[in-house]
C-alpha cells in the first residue's frame, strides 16, 4: 500500500478507503480488514474488526499495545476487565495494555474501527498484522471455545487485570468537539472528535505523535503532499510524526475522529 506521495513505509501520509485492504480471518472468528499496517508506522496500526452473528469472542490481553473500539455497525457487549460494555454505532471503548478482553455478537454482526498504539517500536516482535495474525490465530480458538462454557471473568484464573480504568464513551454526534479519551488516561494514546462547518479550515501539525483520522459524517477535501483529495465518511487518514496536513469542511460540515499514539 503506498501514500499519497507514493512512497510506501513510514514517511508519507496514507489515504484509505474504510471499506479496502486486505482481510485476515482469526481462526474462522472474526475478520480483520488492515487499513493502516503496522509495517507503514512507528507505532500505529488501525484495521476494521468485523464479529458474525452469535460469535463469542476469545477472551485475551496484549501486553505491549493498548486498543481503542469504535463501533460502526452492530451491536454486542464488549467485557473489559471486570466490566460489561453494552455498545452499539457510536461506542468508544479503551482497553489498557495487559487488560483481558472480550467481544461478544448480540445482534446480526458487530463492526468496530480497531485502532492499536503499540507501547514498544517492535510492535509484538512481528513485522505486519498478517505475520500477527498467523502466529495467534489458534490461540485464539483454544481461547473461544474454552470461554464459551464458563462465566466471562473468574478472578483466580486471571492476573491481568490491574488498578487501570476501562473507558467507555458514546460518540456525541453532530459536528461537535469533544476530548473522548484524554491522554491523560492511557499510557501512549488519546482520542477527539472534531467537528467542522461549512468551509472551516483545520491544519495539522504534530512533532511528539503520529495522527489517524477516521471521517465520521459529512464531506470535505483534504490537502497533503500537494495533493487535494475529496474525502467521505469511512476514510481513513494516517499522518506521521512532524507531517502537516490541511482539511477544510464541505457544504455539509465535516466530523471525524482523530486518534493519536505517543511514544511512551
Amino acid at each position: 500500500m503506498e501514500g499519497l506521495s507514493g512512497i510506501p513505509g513510514r514517511n508519507a501520509v496514507l489515504f484509505r478507503d474504510g471499506g479496502s485492504g486486505e482481510t485476515l480471518s482469526v481462526g474462522c472468528l472474526n475478520e480483520i480488514t488492515v487499513l493502516v499496517d503496522r509495517s507503514e508506522t512507528n507505532l500505529t496500526e488501525v484495521a476494521m474488526n468485523f464479529w458474525r452473528q452469535g460469535l463469542t469472542g476469545p477472551p485475551h490481553s496484549h501486553d505491549k499495545k493498548e486498543q481503542v473500539f469504535f463501533v460502526t455497525d452492530g451491536s454486542g457487549v464488549v467485557n473489559v476487565g471486570k466490566e460489561s460494555h453494552q455498545v452499539r454505532p457510536g461506542s468508544l471503548l479503551y482497553i489498557p495494555a495487559g487488560i483481558i478482553h472480550q467481544s461478544v455478537t448480540t445482534g446480526s454482526s458487530l463492526t468496530y474501527l480497531l485502532f492499536n498504539a503499540f507501547l514498544e517500536p517492535t510492535k509484538e516482535g512481528c513485522s505486519s498484522y498478517r505475520e500477527h495474525i498467523h502466529q495467534v490465530k489458534a490461540i485464539r480458538q483454544q481461547q473461544a471455545a474454552a470461554a464459551a462454557n464458563k462465566a466471562w471473568f473468574d478472578p483466580s484464573e486471571s492476573e491481568a487485570i490491574s488498578a487501570k480504568k476501562p473507558s467507555a464513551t458514546t460518540d456525541p454526534g453532530g459536528f461537535t468537539s469533544a476530548v473522548l479519551l484524554a491522554r491523560g488516561q492511557t499510557e501512549a494514546c488519546e482520542v477527539e472528535r472534531i467537528g467542522l462547518s461549512q468551509g472551516e479550515h483545520q491544519i495539522t501539525h504534530y512533532s511528539d505523535r503520529e495522527q489517524t483520522l477516521f471521517v465520521l459524517s459529512g464531506s470535505g477535501t483534504m490537502v497533503a503532499d500537494g495533493q487535494t483529495v475529496p474525502i467521505k465518511p469511512g476514510a481513513v487518514i494516517f499522518i506521521p510524526t512532524n507531517f502537516s496536513l490541511s482539511l477544510t469542511a464541505g457544504i455539509d460540515g465535516l466530523a471525524y475522529l482523530s486518534l493519536s499514539t505517543f511514544a511512551s
